[in-house]
């Protein structure tokens, strides 16, 4: 695909410009004509012209504007093919790049949710499944809106851990440049004020001066050892993760927060006339841990055999929570489960917000305290050996 910079003249007289693939400028003339009747200039782009990144996946704020934005145009009376076009005019590279692909596949004869399905990397997994249960139902703009209002609340939720975690980080990365200052600067003084008075500091005293002599002679040295102990821990991140996620009460939180993605996403795809096995399928998928998505998989199967709702869940293990258990059991007693699932996920939502608040309000202190007693364990192994000199000094009468 080649893209091209055009500037056409509508049939009201107005002029607009824009940029179109094809796969030839014959391709993009003919497309262009049939559409607006007039070319007045068709360009090629060169190569440094094209857009950079507009293979990747869409974020969850753009894939919440790009179905918002769908659902509008389409409850407006908009076909398919116009939204696309006047969703596409001057987006970003990405958006642009998909409203082009998705425009091409139904050119061709694909359904929308056929045309999603060619596109998942940008769009996610589950507009193919709720654009095919608008089209059967006559639903399309409804459960594009609906799959916004999902993605706003999946990055609201996402921005709750995000914050959560960035006050420590920030903490750990000051302390950090504390440190490499405090031994690139302050250290060296230290060693001179001990070699003069002869006074032989402990083992690890020793070594901290020993390093903070060399960083002070060869400072390139301690850059380089530094940028091998970051690539280290980047390297080794992964598995730290996996150390930190079976703390019990970070476990505890992971859990509350896919409960929640899980129940949200329950309650769009059931909303939107996907059968409950299905819809298990779908929301499987976006869970991150294999062992749980083999547990959602083993439910679905539950499903199709004949078992009870209450029963597949209890295969899950400690995914779903006892409380949304009862209202999954009361829901489908009274056949009114995505009512009642949507309660249970506004529960467990305001369940998850307060134990973040309460994370955050007990974070600081902790690490404050934290900080100031590993600071004043520094400052005492530094001064130990001068202190005790004085100690042994006599006293003056």
């Amino acid at each position: 695909m080649q893209g091209y910079r055009y500037k056409v003249r509508q049939s009201n007289g107005e002029l607009l410009k824009g940029i179109l693939w094809a796969e030839s400028r014959q391709a993009a003339g003919i497309q262009l004509t049939s559409q607006y009747g007039l070319v007045l200039t068709l360009q090629e782009l060169a190569f440094w012209q094209k857009p950079i990144g507009t293979q990747g996946a869409l974020t969850f704020t753009e894939r919440e504007l790009f179905f918002r934005q769908l659902g509008v145009l389409l409850a407006g009376g908009l076909p398919v093919l116009k939204a696309l076009h006047v969703m596409g005019l001057g987006a970003g590279a990405k958006v642009t790049a998909l409203c082009r692909n998705l425009e091409e596949a139904l050119q061709q004869g694909h359904s929308l949710s056929q045309s999603f399905s060619r596109h998942k990397k940008q769009v996610g997994e589950l507009a193919e499944s709720l654009a095919e249960a608008g089209e059967k139902s006559g639903r399309v703009p409804d459960l594009m809106n609906r799959l916004a209002g999902y993605y706003k609340m999946r990055q609201k939720n996402r921005r709750l851990l995000l914050q959560a975690a960035m006050y420590p980080l920030l903490v750990l990365a000051l302390s950090g440049g504390i440190g490499i200052v405090f031994l690139w600067k302050v250290l060296p003084v230290f060693l001179d004020v001990y070699q003069t008075l002869q006074i032989q500091p402990d083992p690890f005293l020793q070594g901290l001066l020993n390093v903070s002599h060399l960083a002070e002679e060869e400072p390139a040295l301690l850059l380089s050892s530094i940028a091998t102990v970051i690539g280290l821990a980047v390297l080794s991140l992964q598995h730290w993760r996996k150390i930190v996620v079976r703390i019990p009460f970070v476990k505890r939180l992971l859990r509350r927060f896919w409960e929640i993605q899980l129940l949200q996403l329950l309650v769009l795809l059931l909303q939107g006339g996907v059968t409950l096995p299905d819809a298990l399928r779908g929301a499987g998928k976006i869970l991150p841990d294999p062992a749980l998505r083999r547990h959602m998989a083993t439910m679905e199967k539950q499903l199709l055999a004949g078992l009870p709702l209450l029963q597949a869940v209890a295969s899950c293990g400690e995914l779903f929570s006892p409380l949304t258990r009862e209202f999954m059991s009361l829901g489908e007693e009274s056949g009114q489960l995505p009512l009642m699932l949507q309660e249970a996920s506004g529960m467990a939502e305001e369940k998850f917000q307060q134990q973040m608040k309460l994370v955050r309000t007990l974070m600081e202190p902790g690490l404050l305290l934290i900080l100031a007693l590993t600071s004043g364990g520094i400052l005492y192994l530094v001064l130990s050996p001068l202190l005790s000199m004085m100690n042994e000094l006599p006293m003056l009468s």
